[in-house]
């Protein structure tokens, strides 16, 4: 029983580090759904309605089976992760030692009882009694075990079907997008951005000051006086003085002095 002992407590650990396997598995499998989703819904929101018919249709069937695949799978991960499955362990340490204290004790009413009667009984030795004892505690947790994660794995294979599945048409949807320019941002598109509130506020200033100017000159034409007729000169007229070409200004272009403000007159 040594040898298969042996066997029976390694097959046991390794039952235990499937089942770590089984939830990263699972856990991977979130990751792409993630990491698909936030693609998918990155197109879905940059893309360009006025482009082609065809094309859109085309995107939306193959982004909405995707969609459909990857919740199928998401479906059977979350079985395979969280199902309730019920693992059976060795029993604990602190329950082995009261077994073995109570064995003790029984070894030594057996031993006394031995001395005075005439139809002897069996004195078990601690050891061996112990380790049969968890021979057959990890008989039943491996193959207990086992069977669960045997469902699991094959719980995850076929999420993962349907995850390839998936990940196939969305493939195609990407490159329908990227093929026929799909994404409202690309630089090969005009693309008017119109803020509607700037828009408002500039029609409004421009008609407010439309409003102060003709306020301005009906002001200007009241409080001009009226002009008095000169009488015509006899004499020899004067010649009239043109009028002088403003000259140029001088601006210093400099980035060390800061400009000054020019003087108020």
């Amino acid at each position: 029983m040594n040898g298969l002992y042996d066997i029976y407590e390694k097959v046991y650990f390794k039952s235990l580090d499937d089942r770590e396997r089984v939830v990263s598995r699972a856990q991977l499998n979130f990751t792409i759904y993630a990491g698909m989703l936030t693609l998918l819904f990155y197109m879905l929101r940059m893309i360009d309605y006025d482009s082609n018919v065809v094309f859109l249709v085309m995107f939306f069937f193959l982004s909405g089976l995707s969609g459909i695949l990857l919740s199928i799978s998401t479906y059977y991960t979350w079985i395979a992760l969280s199902e309730g499955y019920k693992y059976k362990y060795l029993p604990k340490c602190l329950s082995v030692s009261k077994y073995r204290k109570e064995l003790i004790i029984y070894i030594q009413q057996v031993e006394l009882y031995n001395l005075n009667a005439s139809d002897k009984m069996y004195c078990p030795n601690i050891n061996e009694d112990i380790k049969e004892h968890l021979f057959y505690q990890l008989e039943e947790c491996v193959d207990n075990n086992n069977e669960i994660n045997n469902n699991r794995m094959q719980t995850i294979r076929y999420s993962m079907l349907w995850l390839w599945s998936g990940i196939m048409f969305f493939l195609f949807a990407s490159l329908l997008f990227a093929a026929a320019d799909l994404d409202v941002s690309s630089p090969r598109k005009d693309t008017l951005i119109r803020d509607t509130q700037v828009s408002l506020q500039l029609n409004k200033i421009s008609a407010n000051l439309n409003h102060l100017g003709e306020i301005i000159m009906a002001n200007g034409d009241k409080n001009q006086a009226p002009r008095q007729p000169q009488p015509a000169n006899s004499g020899t007229a004067s010649k009239p003085v043109p009028p002088v070409f403003p000259r140029a200004q001088v601006v210093t272009e400099s980035y060390k002095e800061k400009p000054k403000p020019e003087p108020r007159k």
